[in-house]
């Protein structure tokens, strides 16, 4: 979930957004992991998210199994909580960096950049709370 655009804001929000260990606080070492340049500051963190981003086409689709052959335009940017470019089973999605709203149930064509083609994967969340209950990986 994004950390707050403004109000108070403790290195240890900082550390729990990027996952660090309790043991490592250091605005340094968190602001080289987000990616930030010198000089480190903790107002560069506001609206910080450490959610991954991948791209789908604007709506639900069909069964996952035919799915990997229809061309669509998989241009909508969404987010996960995953560790990997594209999510998988177990990763929550999101309609916002902030983490505020989860993708609803159904399943999604997705692909790690945007364009008009065949997915590189399709995955079903299911349950009510944006997880993902399952994926496929199409193979072209």
């Amino acid at each position: 979930m994004a950390l707050p655009t403004s109000g108070p804001l403790s290195i240890n929000a900082i550390r729990v957004e990027l996952g660090a260990s309790s043991t490592n606080q250091s605005l340094g070492a968190f602001s080289d992991t987000a990616g930030f340049a010198a000089p480190d500051a903790i107002s560069d963190f506001y609206g910080f998210t450490n959610l991954a981003s991948a791209f789908r086409y604007n709506g639900t689709v069909g069964k996952p199994a035919f799915e990997c052959s229809i061309s669509r335009a998989i241009t909508f940017q969404f987010w996960h909580s995953g560790s990997n470019p594209l999510p998988a089973n177990g990763d929550t999605c999101y309609t916002s960096a902030s983490g505020g709203f989860v993708l609803p149930n159904g399943n999604y064509s997705i692909a790690g950049t945007s364009y008009t083609g065949t997915p590189t994967s399709v995955i079903t969340i299911s349950g009510g709370s944006g997880v993902i209950s399952s994926s496929i990986l199409c193979i072209s």
